[in-house]
């Protein structure tokens, strides 16, 4: 039998040995703890912000929060603003990253973009004060993420997501192009006038749409149905320059629409012309003045013909027997 190395025997036990307090340190502990989010701006309070101002190049944008907690475009007199847009800035504002460091070199924001010369800026107010105020740069080298910094300091960071289109919109607008909101079931006439032509309809519940004027006449199909669906959510492609106005045919509408709600309010809806060149129909809401654009599949039932519309009441249907003159009258 060999003799066996007494040095390599020793390192054996040496090994064995620190493996042996290695457990015994851990005995007993838990997983090791997950390492929380690092955010750029950890205690902003998106709820307390008033104000928001975008700068990118030269469009510039600012926001501001009404009595009624409502945002408003102050840059476009004061037009209401589109409020999903508006939270989704506000949410990536608050989860921007700080757990990925790329630079501390001022020297690397022209690079990275986050410069005032070519980042997005952005700056949140709340109360007259700045709660954030921060550079937006150019997309990451997997071109899904964003370098950003906040202002006044040197490091820059890489977000996660790709975010700069929230906040640059470049030459779209900040406004809410949402036309109509309501609920169908709260609907409860329908009015389309069209040159010398009116009809009129109404809703009755679970028993669908009735014709009030043209008298003896019922829907035809589900195309009134549709009509009225169509109206609850109805939005906008982009809005009408003022210079387009005289072009826009709301003088003289080729359509009008009222809608009129159980609490007996009403709502107007004026068509107008196509754009030339394409981009929608002019249509204005409630004659405020304001020019949007739809597209033209959204008010094509509008001009409808009449017999697609509407038919006459069968002469053995009840409705028709209700609606027939008594002889003698």
């Amino acid at each position: 039998m060999r003799n066996k190395n007494p040095i390599a025997l020793a390192a054996v036990l040496i090994v064995l040995v620190l493996i042996v307090i290695l457990l015994g340190r851990n005995a007993g502990r838990g997983p090791a703890p997950e390492v929380g989010e690092v955010y750029l701006f950890p205690g902003l309070d998106t709820a307390s912000v008033d104000r928001i101002a975008i700068r990118a190049g030269e469009n510039r944008a600012e926001m501001t929060r009404g009595e009624g907690g409502e945002w408003l475009v102050s840059t476009e007199e004061d037009f209401p603003a589109d409020p999903e847009a508006v939270s989704r800035l506000l949410e990536a504002a608050a989860e921007l990253s700080a757990a990925s460091l790329t630079s501390r070199r001022p020297s690397k924001h022209e690079i990275f973009e986050v410069d005032s010369a070519k980042g997005v800026e952005v700056v949140l107010e709340s109360g007259g004060a700045a709660a954030a105020r921060f550079f937006l740069g150019k997309s990451g080298p997997d071109f899904s993420s964003n370098y950003v910094r906040a202002a006044g300091d040197e490091e820059v960071y890489l977000h996660p997501q790709s975010i700069r289109a929230l906040f640059d919109r470049g030459n779209r607008t900040w406004r809410d192009k949402q036309i109509f909101d309501f609920d169908r079931e709260n609907l409860a006439r329908l009015r389309i006038e069209r040159g010398e032509e009116s009809l009129l309809f109404e809703n009755r519940g679970d028993e669908g749409w009735a014709v009030l004027e043209p008298d003896g006449y019922r829907p035809q199909g589900p195309l009134v149905e549709g009509l009225a669906r169509g109206f609850t959510r109805l939005t906008a492609s982009d809005f009408g320059a003022e210079e387009e106005r005289a072009a826009a045919g709301l003088e003289d509408p080729r359509a009008l629409v009222t809608l009129t709600f159980t609490d007996g309010s009403e709502k107007t809806l004026a068509v107008g012309a196509e754009k030339e060149g394409g981009g929608g129909v002019f249509v204005e809401r409630n004659g405020d003045g304001v020019l949007f654009l739809v597209p033209s599949s959204r008010v094509a039932a509008i001009f409808r013909q009449t017999d697609e519309l509407i038919e006459p009441i069968p002469a053995d249907t009840p409705a028709a027997a209700e609606s027939a003159p008594v002889e003698g009258e």
